[in-house]
């Protein structure tokens, strides 16, 4: 192995850049880069307004009753309880 050479200072070439215009850009960035945060990472959805079910439970509990109410069979019998399922996952949302 070698041996080690002593480090140099590290220059920065010269930009061109004005104190004054760096100190604009740095602030510009800033501005951005919070801007971003806010938009992007802060931002919750917004919350979905609640749906009115209220018509279509009533179709369905009118449909149900059909069912249930008409001549007495395995089909009536069927639908009546899936619609009873139906009403149950709309009630539930």
């Amino acid at each position: 192995m070698g041996v080690a050479e002593p480090m140099t200072e590290h220059i920065e070439p010269d930009t061109g850049l004005t104190e004054s215009t760096r100190q604009m850009y740095t602030e510009k960035y800033a501005e951005t880069f919070k801007s971003f945060v806010d938009e992007v990472l802060l931002n919750k959805p917004p919350t979905p307004k609640p749906v009115d079910h209220s018509i279509l439970l009533d179709e369905l509990a009118l449909l149900k009753e059909k069912y249930l109410n008409g001549t007495p069979s395995d089909e009536h019998k069927f639908a009546g309880a899936v619609i009873t399922a139906a009403m149950a996952v709309i009630i539930g949302i």
